[in-house]
């Protein structure tokens, strides 16, 4: 399971007023406190995470690569007009 290391607001974006106090973390929990904090239409923020150990990345199948390759030969054979 992910967990997050690390919260920052993005203050090039965020509009809310936020500041470093008001966002915590503990595990997998993200608390952001906007008690007092004015909001409108355009209140904005962005809090960006930095996690560590998601899952792996999974490999393109080689039956992608054959319907790839078949495609390409098709598409090859209709240009040459056979």
């Amino acid at each position: 399971m992910p967990s997050i290391r690390q919260a920052l607001i993005d203050r090039t974006v965020t509009t809310l007023g936020l500041s470093d106090s008001d966002v915590t973390f503990s595990g997998n929990t993200l608390q952001v406190n906007v008690e007092s904090l004015p909001f409108n239409t355009s209140t904005f923020a962005r809090i960006n995470l930095t996690v560590e150990g998601g899952p792996s990345p999974v490999p393109v199948p080689a039956a992608a690569w054959l319907f790839g390759s078949g495609l390409a030969a098709l598409v090859a054979l209709k240009r040459s007009g056979a």
